[in-house]
């Protein structure tokens, strides 16, 4: 190996200067110049290793694909409703205490399906906790890209995806009642070309002794005009059944609303009703 120069300006390959100002050739050793044995010459018998091609990528667990499922068929879910979700698929390698799992397991997780770029997270309510939406890839994941577009919800629509996110996990929690999103629902009508959309609720719920049941949430005060409409085209849309009879495409039609007040308002809309079609309805109270 060349030594180190003595002059920060003499190459590595220079000849030192000899001490009476003639320059001096120093005697080559027999096996100057060779590599050791071995890989790159990096020392005898060493050998590099090969980078794995998978290396740092993030690997789904089934936590993973059941979250990442639920919050595309719900457009989004913010950070309370995410640590809910994973509460409910506990990792047996890391056991929670308590009835949640801790908010810090909850961020860290959130920070993994973004490194694996699943989801996209921010914090866009300047009263309330972030939202997460699932990305391109993350619906590629799930299978779901041929059927949902990955784009941020609107700003004004959060406060109603985190109501209706509620109501979704009250209905999950009951016995064979099984819960068809609004983003689901829609675009099952979509790829059937030349078919009017007619009226999309918020969710429907099928089974579980109630029949099927359209889901509206109503946040925003309405006029009574634009309330009565809603409540007309949800409890007067029918299907053909088997018969060739037209029948309520819905058994019932549910009303959530965040107040009193919005409740009496929903309720006179209901009484405009034929009396048939009033026993059909009913409206509730959600906590926000």
């Amino acid at each position: 190996m060349p030594k180190e120069p003595k002059d920060s300006n003499q190459r590595p390959d220079e000849p030192d200067s000899h001490p009476d100002g003639a320059n001096k050739k120093k005697a080559e050793r027999p096996d100057e110049g060779k590599k050791p044995k071995g890989s790159g010459g990096q020392g005898e018998g060493k050998k590099q290793r090969k980078t794995r091609s998978d290396k740092g990528e993030v690997e789904a667990t089934d936590r993973d694909l059941y979250c990442m499922e639920w919050i595309a068929d719900q457009y989004a879910a913010r950070f309370d409703q995410i640590q809910k979700l994973l509460s409910r698929v506990p990792d047996p390698k890391k056991p929670y205490q308590g009835e949640m799992l801790a908010e810090t397991t909850t961020k860290d997780l959130i920070d993994r399906w973004r490194r694996a770029g699943w989801i996209e997270y921010k914090r866009v309510l300047a009263d309330g906790r972030g939202f997460a939406w699932v990305t391109k890839r993350g619906l590629e994941l799930v299978g779901l890209d041929e059927i949902y577009t990955a784009k941020m919800p609107a700003a004004t629509r959060l406060t109603h995806i985190y109501a209706v996110n509620k109501i979704r996990f009250m209905m999950d929690g009951k016995e064979g009642v099984e819960w068809e999103s609004e983003r689901r629902y829609r675009s099952k009508l979509e790829m059937k070309k030349g078919k009017t959309l007619g009226a999309i609720p918020d969710g429907i719920i099928r089974g579980g002794g109630y029949g099927t049941i359209a889901i509206e949430v109503e946040i925003s005060p309405k006029k009574p005009a634009e309330l009565f409409e809603k409540v007309v085209r949800l409890v007067r849309d029918y299907e053909l059944n088997l018969k060739g009879d037209y029948i309520p495409r819905y058994s019932s039609v549910w009303f959530y609303v965040p107040s009193p007040a919005m409740k009496t308002a929903v309720d006179a809309a209901i009484s405009k009703l034929k009396p048939d079609e009033q026993e059909r309805v009913a409206t509730g109270v959600l906590s926000l």
